[in-house]
């Protein structure tokens, strides 16, 4: 699986998620291990994009 989103949030909002994710994440940790189950790695990046240059202002 492989996703990608991008998200507008505040840093509050950011920090929310994160919160929300990692106590996901620590559920799914957390269950008892069954025979056919894979070892699997997460990637989580929650980082502003590099700052564009302002749109220019249309000329009066």
């Amino acid at each position: 699986m492989s996703s990608e989103r991008s998200l507008r949030l505040t840093p509050a909002q950011l920090t929310e998620l994160k919160r929300d994710l990692v106590a996901v994440i620590d559920r799914y940790r957390d269950l008892p291990e069954e025979p056919d189950a894979r070892p699997v790695s997460l990637h989580i990046h929650a980082l502003p994009p590099p700052e564009l240059p302002p749109e220019p202002r249309p000329r009066q």
